[in-house]
């Protein structure tokens, strides 16, 4: 599915995990997108869903997947918040969390998006953000 929007500071995707977990770093995947890589984007973090505290992690440039390092936090909701103004729409394909080390990793498909803001939600974990 084609995006309609560019990006734009503020539009953004939390992902509720169903429980709280620990973690210290998210990789973004936008998969076969070769354009919809986030120019820039916050980490927020929140147990609830209702407060957020100041965001773990910033991070800028492009590449096919982006890492965001952190020390480790324990929550229900992380937050992908962009922070810069891109051409083309945002892409997410696949969120993995990692605690210790990549081994721990446990990822987490786009469609399983709670709350998106400023975006369309697309038909599956592949398609193309608003």
């Amino acid at each position: 599915m084609e995006g309609k929007c560019p990006q734009s500071p503020g539009q953004s995707l939390t992902v509720d995990l169903g429980t709280v977990k620990t973690f210290g770093r998210m990789a973004i995947d936008a998969g076969m997108d070769a354009t919809g890589h986030p120019y820039g984007f916050t980490v927020p973090v929140s147990r609830d869903g209702d407060h957020w505290g100041r965001p773990v992690a910033r991070v800028s440039g492009r590449s096919f997947t982006q890492d965001a390092v952190f020390p480790q936090h324990t929550a229900r909701y992380p937050r992908i918040e962009l922070t810069a103004p891109g051409e083309n729409p945002w892409a997410v394909n696949e969120i993995r969390l990692h605690t210790d080390g990549p081994d721990a990793a446990a990822t987490l498909q786009a469609e399983r998006a709670a709350v998106l803001r400023g975006a369309e939600r697309g038909e599956a974990a592949t398609s193309v953000l608003g």
